[in-house]
C-alpha cells in the first residue's frame, strides 16, 4: 500500500505552486471516476438479474449457465472495483482524496470487504492457489461474503461515485438516478418468470 500511496503523492510532489490548486493527477482522478461509476452501473444491473434468480427453479439449461455466469460477472467486476497497487480504483481515488472519499461511509466495513474479496481473487478465482487446490470452498468460507454485503456495498459505491460524478460533471449520472437497485430487481424478476416459462 506504501507504494500505491506514493503513485498518487509522487504526482502531486512535482508540481510548482500556482498549480496545486488543480493536482496533476486530476485527470486520471475524473477519468477513474468515469470508469467506476460506469464499472458499478454493470454491477448494479448483474447484482439484480443474479438476485431475481436466486431460489427459482427452471428447467431451461440456459438460465442454469446463466445464473452462474452472473456470479462471476458480480465477482470480477467487485475485485476490479477494488482492486490495490496500481489499478485505476476505488482505492487509487481513496488513495488521492481520502477525506472525500470518506465522507459519509463506513471506511473500515469497505476495507474489510475488500480484504476478504482479496481472499477469494487470490485463492481461488483468478488465481488457482497451490494450497487452495484442495479445497476451494474454503476460501469462500473463510471470506464470508454475504449477498446483503454486496447490496450494501454497491450501494455505498453508488452514493460515493454519483457524488463524485455530480460534483466533477455538474449533473448525476443518468442511470444511477433512473432506478433503484430494488427496481432493478423486481424487472429482472419479471424477465426471469417469462424466460423461465419458455
Amino acid at each position: 500500500m506504501t507504494e500505491a500511496l506514493g503513485l498518487c503523492l509522487g504526482e502531486m510532489t512535482n508540481m510548482v505552486p500556482s498549480m496545486r490548486k488543480a493536482p496533476k493527477y486530476l485527470a486520471r482522478f475524473q477519468s477513474t471516476v468515469d470508469r467506476l461509476i460506469r464499472e458499478v452501473q454493470n454491477l448494479r444491473r448483474s447484482f439484480a438479474a443474479m438476485c431475481s434468480t436466486q431460489g427459482k427453479y427452471s428447467s431451461n439449461l440456459f438460465i442454469h449457465v446463466a445464473a452462474k455466469a452472473l456470479q462471476t460477472d458480480v465477482l470480477i467486476r467487485l475485485i476490479r472495483i477494488f482492486e490495490d497497487g496500481e489499478a485505476a480504483s476505488f482505492w487509487y481515488l481513496h488513495r488521492c482524496e481520502p477525506r472525500k472519499i470518506a465522507e459519509g461511509i463506513d471506511l473500515a466495513k469497505l476495507q474489510d470487504f475488500s480484504r476478504r474479496l482479496k481472499l477469494i481473487r487470490d485463492k481461488v478465482f483468478v488465481h488457482i492457489d497451490k494450497d487452495a487446490v484442495f479445497d476451494p470452498s474454503q476460501a469462500y468460507r473463510d471470506a464470508a461474503i454475504r449477498t446483503w454485503e454486496i447490496e450494501e456495498t454497491i450501494e455505498t459505491l453508488c452514493m460515493v461515485l454519483d457524488r463524485l460524478y455530480l460534483e466533477q460533471n455538474g449533473m448525476p449520472f443518468a442511470s444511477l438516478a433512473e432506478s433503484t437497485l430494488d427496481s432493478l430487481i423486481e424487472d429482472f424478476m419479471r424477465d426471469f418468470a417469462e424466460l423461465s416459462e419458455r
